[in-house]
């Protein structure tokens, strides 16, 4: 409006045949949202001649949990002075990205999980096996079959915590990127797939609000995520390292000896 009008802070305009002075200048990041002029309810009341009236009034709510419940309590309150109606239908719309990010993220750490399992076992039993004559001699010295195990289950614990803490690292680094992205393509495809609503220029009013909202969305990482995704790539580690080290460490001293 500013830009259109020319007007900078410091500028007059005039409104209702009374000069206005321009005290600041915003930019909420849309066209449709930026069309428009605030003004202190009550000098705008005093100047238009409107003293008490009240055309609408928004409220926003801190969670779309709590969306319904003030719709309520403000048509209580408000009786049949005012209609009361909320954005639920499009808060519904702007959330419904946010559930594809969300099944891909889950099918993601599903086939992480078994990747990453297949291929520490598939690992582990190359190691072991290229390792028959060291684990020949430790039996021939009197090393158990257990001691063995936990030697290879030691030595991948190792290995899998230093490559743990540096994948956290570049996946947390990666994790607010990827999120925009996804949520950013799941948004376009609600957006060319969205109904009309009135021609193309109410159409785009509405869903550019809400690739607006969508961008504004920040990825954070729980505590209990981490520490199911550290438990789950720890449990794999020993599972994958002591199952093949447990096998070969049955074979016999001589026959290890013999094979190499």
């Amino acid at each position: 409006m500013a830009e259109k009008n020319s007007l900078t802070v410091g500028d007059t305009f005039t409104a209702y045949g009374q000069t206005i002075k321009v005290v600041g200048v915003y930019d909420a990041g849309t066209d449709f949202a930026n069309n428009g002029v605030f003004v202190p309810l009550a000098t705008l009341q005093r100047i238009s001649e409107q003293s008490g009236s009240i055309t609408s009034a928004t409220v926003s709510v801190d969670s779309i949990d709590n969306l319904e419940a003030t719709t309520t309590a403000i048509e209580s309150s408000l009786s049949d002075s005012a209609d009361v109606t909320n954005s639920q239908e499009t808060v519904k719309q702007l959330v419904a990205p946010l559930e594809s990010v969300k099944t891909i993220s889950l099918f993601s750490l599903i086939g992480a999980i078994v990747a990453g399992a297949v291929i520490i076992l598939l690992t582990m039993i190359m190691v072991v096996r290229e390792r028959r004559r060291e684990i020949g001699v430790m039996k021939a010295i009197g090393s158990s079959n257990f001691g063995i195990m936990k030697q290879f289950v030691a030595e991948s614990v190792t290995l899998t915590t230093l490559a743990l803490i540096v994948g956290s690292g570049i996946g947390i680094a990666a994790s607010a990127p990827l999120t925009s992205l996804l949520v950013d393509t799941s948004s376009s495809s609600s957006q060319q797939a969205g109904p009309g609503m009135g021609g193309p220029r109410g159409a785009g009013m509405a869903f550019g609000f809400g690739r607006q909202t969508l961008q504004n969305i920040e990825s954070s990482v729980g505590v209990s995520t981490l520490a199911a995704g550290v438990g789950a790539t720890l449990l794999i580690s020993v599972l994958g390292s002591a199952v093949p080290s447990l096998m070969i460490s049955k074979i016999k001293p001589a026959e290890a000896m013999r094979s190499e």
